[in-house]
């Protein structure tokens, strides 16, 4: 019994992994055998003398254990009933885990509960600072709030850790090409993001082809950017449009 649990308790391995009731079965296996051989005998008895009031106490017993088991069963279903109530339910037990505020943060902004996931993405970053996808994603969402002076404080120090990063790699020779596609994608994330806040489309343009050129494989910020010159063209033919019927 103890074995199993030590495979999954990150005391000998680190297990690293969320929402890992997966991990427990195992381990609750020799628990639950455990807990059965008390009970039987105790319904026996010891040395075949029977305990006045035993076998009426273990059915209440097994009947709340049951119980219990069933209530947390229910609680675990309807919290993997969705990504965002599985993540506010992990949130709930591990407030303090980045990973977790990350998650639940990203959740929060893609059901558009804006104001929510600035609070929980802020405190992704204090929790760790290099993590460059809470900052886009903290970006977009003041970005929605309309809180553009605050996303380009935010991001501009994004690009400064991501500038830091690199050159501390360089000079110690790890920079591998993942770890430049990487750079590549967060600084055109920022860049573009910067650019979303932009009330002067000339600047907006601007910073949305230096996105694209930084990272062309940046699909989102090449949606964005595409999409922009089309409401640019369309503009530019509705004007064209009223310069011939208004001579």
């Amino acid at each position: 019994m103890v074995f199993p649990f030590l495979l999954s308790s990150n005391i000998i391995f680190v297990v690293g992994t969320m929402k890992g009731e997966r991990l427990a079965y195992l381990p609750s296996f020799g628990f639950v055998l455990m807990i059965g051989a008390l009970f039987n005998t105790l319904n026996r008895g010891f040395n075949g003398v029977k305990v006045l009031g035993v076998h009426f106490l273990l059915h209440i017993i097994i009947g709340m254990i049951l119980t219990f088991y069933v209530i947390k069963t229910r609680e675990r279903n309807l919290a993997w009933s969705s990504n965002l109530s599985l993540w506010e339910a992990a949130y709930q037990i591990n407030p303090h885990s980045g990973h977790v505020q990350y998650q639940y943060g990203y959740e929060l902004a893609l059901k558009s509960r804006f104001e929510e996931a600035v609070k929980v993405l802020k405190m992704a970053i204090k929790t760790q600072p290099e993590d460059t996808m809470a900052r886009f994603v903290l970006g977009l969402s003041l970005l929605n709030l309309d809180k553009c002076e605050e996303t380009d404080k935010l991001l501009n120090e994004g690009l400064w850790l991501l500038k830091a990063t690199t050159e501390t790699e360089l000079k110690q020779g790890d920079l591998s090409k993942e770890k430049r596609n990487k750079i590549a994608r967060d600084t055109s994330n920022f860049i573009g993001v910067m650019g979303m806040c932009q009330k002067d489309i000339a600047k907006k343009g601007t910073l949305l082809y230096e996105a694209v050129k930084t990272d062309p494989t940046n699909e989102y910020m090449v949606t964005v950017a595409t999409n922009l010159a089309k409401q640019i063209e369309q503009g530019q033919q509705m004007i064209r449009k009223v310069s011939v019927d208004d001579p």
